[in-house]
């Protein structure tokens, strides 16, 4: 691509690549300005629901105008090629700047903290959600001045855009999905980018992700969904309160209860910049002081604190409780059983025998324990969205359907490598072992007529393999917007990368 020419553009070198298309830097023929040039991959451009998606990505960006947002210069199309002509953004992506410099300063991260919340300010306001907000989508210059990028994947609040973004179709970094998202609710709001927002500015200011320790897809998914992630208390000490206050509201998994707008983020983060020009002294001359005359002093009243309640004279006071030996019991009663385990040897010999039948029970108990967790077996998830178990492997007879999820118990193996004997409720019977694993892993349906699979996620070009629409895969790892399967079909199994641009989650 280099030296080639779009528009009036001349393309020089490439910038990054994503899962669908390149980004490359360019230059102005004729005037002193550069560009990026963001392009579909062929193979991507050909698919007239994609191409839809970038026209629709160049018509979202034309409606932004705004000093820290991206600008979008062109759209142009050649042959089967589509091409976004951009404002090129000098600097770096913010998370090289936290991935070189660790934690920013609290003072640095909330001046880009309230450049990122003008931005989304402007955005919502002309009806655009970005939905992936992440470090790696803001680029910072030298002079601290903040640019957002990727629009491509914003839903339009506009109601005759709707049809080209599917129904709870998941887009975004994983770590930075809100809840809704994750749960692929159909109405995602302007508050998901809030909730992003406030968890980018908690890396700014640790220097840390925090769900990136977990390697499974659904052990990040419940954290998000289900779980306060972030151990507040923790903060207390590193950074200030009005900050942990902002990240503790962005983050709470009801929309409802985040900051209305970005709008109100940047008037609670200023609040108290305001307070304190507000309450700065003014310099005018003080008022001479008025001589009041001291006020005459009033008798005042002795009153008893704590009055003793009345008692008639006739009434004769009880006598005080005696005070309980229970201390003086215990060790009279135990020097008594000492002197009996010494000197009566009947009483030493029942002692002894009830200590020892004592730890032998319980050394049964363990054994017994330990046995029983061998019965068991080994607890496993169905990953199918329902799996037979059979009385024998392949061709046996069904016993019963078992539901994604379902908990099931290895308990032999089979003569069929491929198939594991396993106890689900009150049944015991064969399944095929590809289903199942030690946690649900996702199911996603293929909803693109082909979705072909690659090799890598860093791959340019599918290979000739693909699934056709209306059939299921299991995710075993996502990366890059990409997840990785073995799927089988017809007595064949392909492995390999699907886009989840291609697919639904249904599980």
């Amino acid at each position: 691509m280099k030296g080639r020419i779009v528009g009036k553009y001349i393309i020089d070198d490439l910038i990054g690549e994503g899962g669908m298309g390149a980004v490359y830097k360019a230059h102005h023929q004729s005037i002193d300005r550069k560009a990026a040039i963001k392009v579909l991959f062929p193979q991507f451009s050909k698919n007239p629901h994609l191409r839809e998606r970038f026209k629709n990505e160049a018509a979202t960006m034309a409606r932004l105008n705004h000093s820290a947002i991206v600008t979008l210069y062109d759209y142009l199309e050649e042959g089967e090629e589509a091409f976004l002509i951009m404002e090129f953004a000098e600097g770096l992506p913010l998370d090289k700047i936290i991935e070189k410099n660790g934690k920013l300063p609290e003072p640095l991260a909330q001046e880009l903290l309230l450049q990122m919340a003008d931005a989304l300010t402007y955005a919502h306001s002309q009806g655009v959600i970005h939905r992936d907000i992440k470090p790696s989508n803001f680029i910072v210059s030298s002079e601290n001045k903040v640019k957002v990028l990727d629009f491509g994947i914003a839903k339009m609040l506009d109601e005759n855009a709707r049809h080209l973004t599917k129904t709870g179709m998941r887009m975004g970094s994983i770590y930075f999905m809100s809840p809704e998202q994750v749960r692929g609710d159909k109405d995602i709001t302007h508050r998901t980018d809030i909730y992003s927002l406030g968890l980018t500015y908690y890396v700014m200011l640790t220097g840390k992700y925090p769900l990136s320790h977990h390697t499974s897809e659904y052990a990040i998914y419940d954290e998000i969904v289900n779980k306060d992630f972030i151990d507040f208390s923790k903060l207390k000490g590193k950074i200030s309160d009005k900050s942990i206050e902002l990240i503790r509201k962005c983050l709470k998994r009801n929309p409802q209860e985040r900051f209305a707008t970005a709008l109100e983020l940047i008037r609670f983060l200023k609040e108290d910049k305001v307070k304190a020009s507000t309450n700065n002294p003014l310099n005018v001359q003080a008022k001479k002081e008025v001589q009041a005359t001291p006020p005459q002093k009033k008798p005042t009243i002795q009153v008893q604190e704590n009055p003793k309640p009345f008692q008639h004279p006739s009434v004769v006071p009880a006598p005080p409780p005696k005070k309980k030996k229970t201390f003086k019991w215990i060790l009279g009663t135990a020097a008594v059983l000492l002197l009996a385990y010494f000197f009566i040897p009947d009483f030493r010999y029942f002692i002894d025998n009830r200590i020892e039948n004592l730890f032998a029970q319980n050394n049964y108990s363990t054994q017994y324990e330990e046995e029983e967790k061998k019965i068991q077996g080994e607890k496993m998830y169905v990953t199918a969205t329902s799996l037979n178990l059979r009385d024998y492997p392949r061709t046996g007879n069904v016993l019963t359907v078992i539901p994604y999820a379902g908990e099931v118990y290895v308990i032999g193996e089979s003569s069929d490598p491929d198939w594991v004997k396993i106890r689900y409720g009150t049944y015991q019977g064969y399944v095929y072992k590809h289903y199942i694993a030690d946690y649900p892993r996702p199911v996603y349906k293929v909803i693109s007529p082909q979705a072909y699979f690659f090799d890598s996620p860093d791959e340019p070009f599918p290979s000739d393999k693909y699934v056709i629409a209306g059939q299921l895969v299991l995710a075993e790892e996502e990366r890059d917007g990409f997840i990785f399967t073995n799927f089988r079909y017809n007595g064949r199994t392909t492995s390999g990368w699907l886009r989840l641009d291609d697919l639904e989650r249904v599980k």
